[in-house]
């Protein structure tokens, strides 16, 4: 909208209560629709807000662990949460050989080999 100054000296009185009462009603739906942006602002903030909460609370959750699972951690009388070395290493090297199974049939005979070996040490 143009900033135009208009000489109003060269109008009658009805034609300026016209333009002034149409100035008026600009003015007021100029009001409005600043009211509705600044409350459609608001909105858009209280909605950014809120969700970014939420993403500080789902990224807090993943970096801390549960207090269920603290608990479960400290208590070392619990001997089912028990793991030794051994059960480890024992749990690893039939893992390899069944993935050199899988993966590797040429060398299928000897794994079932060295696999049946280590079941019985596991045994």
């Amino acid at each position: 909208m143009p900033n135009i100054i208009t000489d109003y000296s060269q109008y009658n009185e009805k034609q300026l209560h016209n333009f002034l009462n149409s100035i008026e009603k600009q003015l007021l739906k100029a009001e409005g629709d600043k009211n509705k942006a600044i409350k459609k602002i608001q909105e858009c903030e209280l909605q950014e807000q809120m969700i970014r909460q939420v993403l500080a609370q789902k990224h807090s959750q993943e970096k801390e662990p549960t207090p269920s699972l603290l608990n479960t951690i400290a208590s070392k009388d619990d001997p089912e949460y028990d793991v030794s070395f051994g059960d480890f290493n024992d749990f690893l090297q039939i893992a390899k050989q069944e993935m050199l199974r899988k993966y590797n049939p040429k060398k299928r005979a000897m794994d079932e080999h060295l696999g049946d070996d280590i079941i019985k040490l596991s045994i």
